[in-house]
């Protein structure tokens, strides 16, 4: 069995929004930029990563993040594959379940809780292993 980890730094694309699941639990979403260098003379390559964050963890994210903040995520990572409908292209998405996060340069702002850990017992609450 294995287990696909992810570490992210970017910059948030908007402001989080505060959510439920389908069994009430409350959940923060947001999405991130990530520039991914390519080498010389070529352009970065911008991926968007969705990010949400249950419990006590999402709260402080609802409170201490904001649009443009520079952060470093990391958590439990989910690749998602479709083909578009429109024009029939293969197309992915990279979500992330937020277990951690610390501000990264950009508008950082003083916060009670600047960063943030999931706990074990949040951990244990999620709606899906």
């Amino acid at each position: 069995m294995g287990m696909l980890r992810v570490l992210i730094h970017g910059n948030l694309v908007r402001d989080p929004e505060a959510g439920e699941t389908k069994n009430g639990k409350p959940v923060t979403n947001f999405s991130v930029a990530v520039n991914q260098y390519q080498g010389p003379n070529l352009p970065e390559k911008t991926h968007y990563v969705r990010v949400s964050a249950y419990g006590t963890l999402g709260t402080v994210c609802l409170n201490a993040l904001k649009k443009g903040q520079g952060v470093i995520c990391w958590g439990k990572g989910d690749v998602h594959t479709w083909t578009d409908k429109t024009d029939g292209s293969a197309r992915g998405s990279i979500d992330l379940v937020l277990e951690g996060w610390d501000f990264a340069g950009g508008k950082k702002e003083p916060a009670p809780e600047a960063s943030a850990q999931m706990t074990e017992e949040e951990d244990e609450e999620l709606p899906f292993d």
